[in-house]
């Protein structure tokens, strides 16, 4: 598996769609026109697209969490974290997505959510 960080969401949007990825990692972002969200729900929009897990960080910036989750699942998010103080933790729940991510997309239901909010 190769990783490649593209900072550009168009140019990012862009090669998913040109090359769909084992796993998108985006940011929550409010000083942006187009942030993670956006990407995601365009992404998953594309009927042709075949599936691969989103995930969306940092997504508590302007909400509580309950809210913030609700929303980034609604656009077909796999996974979102909020502010990450333990990254083993996401990083296993990125490996135990990845695994399972052949048998194609998750239950609705957020049963993936994550909070790493701990001081």
């Amino acid at each position: 598996m190769t990783v490649d960080w593209i900072d550009n969401i168009e140019t990012g949007f862009n090669s998913c769609v040109k090359s769909p990825p084992d796993l998108l990692i985006v940011k929550r972002s409010l000083y942006q026109r187009d942030d993670g969200l956006a990407v995601c729900q365009k992404l998953r929009n594309i009927e042709t697209l075949p599936y691969f897990p989103i995930i969306v960080g940092y997504i508590d910036v302007d909400e509580n969490w309950e809210d913030a989750s609700k929303r980034v699942y609604q656009t077909g998010a796999t996974l979102c974290f909020g502010r990450v103080s333990n990254v083993g933790k996401v990083v296993r729940q990125i490996a135990e997505i990845l695994e399972s991510s052949v048998s194609g997309p998750p239950s609705k239901g957020g049963e993936g959510v994550t909070r790493n909010a701990e001081p």
